[in-house]
């Protein structure tokens, strides 16, 4: 059976149809492959991105989370130490309040002796002393302490003087020259005394000092 033109063109035409076809779908495949590819490559920076983000907001949250924490821990102490700074205070105001009611029992005038006796040893028999009392102590019992301080040094290596209200009581001595200083006012021995009385009290509440 012979060839005809027709059939040589339809036989062409499908061969190139077929080719086409085969290269198209060559194409639409390495295409596809190729779009998957990036696809996956950009889903899979997203993805890395979006984990380091989780990650940098998780970290900043610990941060201001640790932050709190430690602000409300460093509140919380110096609440407590202001609590006893103040239980310490009240403590002191009562202590203040019972030797002033001390300053009027005939007990004070034998601790004042006392503590002349005490300051006055400590200073040389030819070095003059100066005795310095509160102005209510002086004014109620300035001739009786100069009537006592007869009996430790002579007449002349001494003088009474008035101090100032805040001493409380008690005495302060002091020599003619400066450098010898005695101080038992009681103002001074609460202050000297008040990490001990701080131990003292938390002790008793249960608390660190």
């Amino acid at each position: 059976m012979a060839t005809t033109i027709d059939d040589k063109i339809s036989l062409f035409t499908k061969v190139i149809f077929e080719k086409l076809e085969n290269e198209y779908n060559e194409k639409k495949q390495r295409l596809i492959e190729r779009y998957e590819a990036e696809k996956s490559a950009i889903e899979a920076k997203l993805k890395k991105k979006l984990e380091e983000r989780i990650s940098d907001a998780s970290r900043d949250a610990n941060v201001k989370k640790d932050h709190m924490v430690s602000k409300a821990k460093a509140e919380a102490h110096f609440e407590v130490l202001r609590k006893r700074e103040e239980l310490l205070e009240r403590l002191y105001d009562e202590i203040r309040e019972k030797i002033r009611h001390f300053l009027d029992t005939p007990e004070y005038l034998e601790f004042l002796k006392d503590a002349l006796i005490r300051v006055t040893s400590r200073f040389p028999r030819d070095e003059k002393v100066y005795y310095i009392l509160t102005p209510e102590d002086f004014r109620k019992h300035e001739q009786e302490i100069r009537s006592f301080l007869q009996s430790l040094k002579p007449e002349g290596e001494f003088e009474v003087v008035i101090g100032d209200s805040n001493m409380l009581g008690g005495v302060i001595a002091r020599s003619q020259s400066g450098r010898i200083e005695v101080d038992l006012s009681f103002e001074t021995l609460l202050r000297e005394n008040r990490a001990r009385l701080a131990q003292l009290l938390f002790s008793q509440l249960g608390l660190e000092v």
